[in-house]
């Protein structure tokens, strides 16, 4: 099974993302657009937008000039309408930015994975101490008993 990159890993890149994307009037962007309008590696951005499925959506379209995918926020997908009959005319019209309030929430479900996966890295943490004492305990309890059982013996 593939290990998940984790948000406590990534969420500088994750905020900016979401922020870039939350505010931007394109309806769109491609993951070379966003690493050069952001100043951040490509290979970063890429890897987080493939990642975090929950936040970045994947188009099914490309760019036809560099054939990247087009990513845009989940939210702002599920916004959009596609039953208009004007829908070619709305695709090539920029999109509204998210409301304040919305880009809040998407930063608040972020910082709340990441103390999600620390709590979770704290209590793996706790789990090892407790297995160790209760190892250390159970062997030294063997000991006392052979050293009590070799002592009686030779009494």
């Amino acid at each position: 099974m593939k290990d998940q990159p984790s948000y406590s890993d990534h969420q500088a890149t994750i905020v900016a993302l979401v922020t870039h994307l939350a505010l931007t009037k394109w309806k769109s962007r491609t993951p070379p657009a966003m690493a050069k309008a952001l100043g951040l590696d490509y290979q970063e951005v890429n890897l987080v937008l493939e990642s975090f499925k929950d936040l970045f959506r994947k188009s099914m379209r490309r760019d036809p000039d560099s054939n990247e995918y087009y990513y845009t926020l989940q939210q702002r997908y599920a916004r959009r309408s596609f039953d208009d009959p004007g829908l070619q005319e709305l695709q090539a019209q920029p999109e509204k930015p998210l409301e304040p309030e919305d880009l809040d929430k998407l930063i608040q479900y972020i910082t709340n994975a990441v103390k999600n996966e620390q709590k979770g890295m704290h209590q793996d943490s706790a789990n090892r101490t407790g297995l160790n004492t209760t190892l250390i305990a159970a062997a030294a309890a063997i000991l006392a008993a052979v050293i009590t059982a070799v002592v009686t013996k030779y009494l």
